[in-house]
């Protein structure tokens, strides 16, 4: 009997022990959350590809979504990495976007994503000292786009 006893108190003190220690998991993940700024210039085929690109990371950061026009208000410090979504006219980059880039420091850029949409997919901007991901506005092509972006995301997130 002494032993039925003790062996149902072990297993008690063992299953509770596994339960905090879940518990102490789930703590430790929330205090290393990374978060992602997405800053939107609004289409249809950027807003599909954003909306892919949120799903994609939800489950390892929390993503902030804001429109283009609200980028210089945001803190580039409370994101460890930073989509900026942008449009190409007459092969120039979008004036927020600029600016925006232009108070970073060379470190801070290597944190920022440029995904602009283009007449091609053979423009590029250049000089910004940050990662670039271009496209024609192709519907067909939001799957590949989105995850290309989620995975530039994951490696700066490392």
């Amino acid at each position: 009997m002494k032993k039925i006893i003790l062996a149902t108190f072990l297993t008690i003190f063992v299953l509770s022990n596994v339960v905090w220690a879940k518990d102490i998991t789930t703590v430790e993940k929330k205090t290393v959350e990374k978060n992602v700024l997405i800053a939107v210039d609004s289409s249809n085929f950027k807003n599909t590809v954003i909306s892919k690109i949120i799903k994609n990371l939800e489950k390892e950061a929390v993503v902030k979504t804001v429109p283009l026009t609200k980028l210089l208000k945001e803190d580039p410090s409370n994101y460890q990495a930073i989509v900026l979504t942008n449009t190409c006219w007459a092969g120039n980059v979008n004036g927020t976007v600029k600016v925006f880039l232009k108070k970073l420091s060379d470190q801070d850029k290597k944190k920022v994503i440029v995904f602009t949409s283009a007449g091609g997919e053979d423009w590029s901007p250049s000089g910004l000292g940050c990662d670039c991901v271009t496209s024609a506005s192709t519907m067909s092509k939001t799957d590949s786009i989105a995850e290309t972006i989620s995975l530039k995301v994951r490696k700066i997130l490392k």
